[in-house]
């Protein structure tokens, strides 16, 4: 099964393909381009980004790129780029269009399918997340105070 995850975590794993624009210093291993955004993408607004690739993939064929990487890579490949588990990264968005059209999962490696957030969901590197304030829950003896 094809799954996801990050140069920190999988790049040294012998079924790494980088699907990224760049990789780390020193790092040679596979790479399959087709699925990289482009670079001038790095500086686009988050809404630009994700129109432009999922514009991007929807001019390709989900069952011919997930054959493609198979044959090409073993139907194990991990599918890498920089951001950690739960970061908004491109490599999410293609597991999601090949687990929408194709109807599989695609799962990053290591995690459950359900430990990763929908794409939607996801932060961006840096941002905190939205901590809801604690109610405190009633109880018996609230009324006699």
């Amino acid at each position: 099964m094809i799954t996801t995850s990050n140069f920190a975590r999988c790049g040294k794993n012998p079924n790494a393909v980088a699907i990224s624009i760049g990789c780390p210093k020193g790092w040679y291993g596979r790479k399959f381009q087709k699925l990289a955004p482009a670079y001038n993408m790095l500086k686009a607004s988050k809404t630009d980004y994700d129109n432009y690739y999922y514009a991007k993939l929807a001019k390709m064929n989900a069952r011919e790129v997930y054959d493609e990487i198979v044959e090409n890579f073993g139907q194990d490949a991990i599918l890498l780029c920089w951001e950690s588990p739960n970061i908004r990264c491109h490599r999410r968005i293609v597991a999601e269009w090949f687990e929408t059209e194709l109807g599989i999962v695609v799962p990053e490696f290591g995690f459950e399918r359900s430990a990763i957030k929908p794409y939607s969901e996801m932060l961006d590197k840096g941002e905190k997340p939205v901590r809801k304030p604690k109610v405190e829950e009633p109880t018996l003896f609230d009324d006699l105070f």
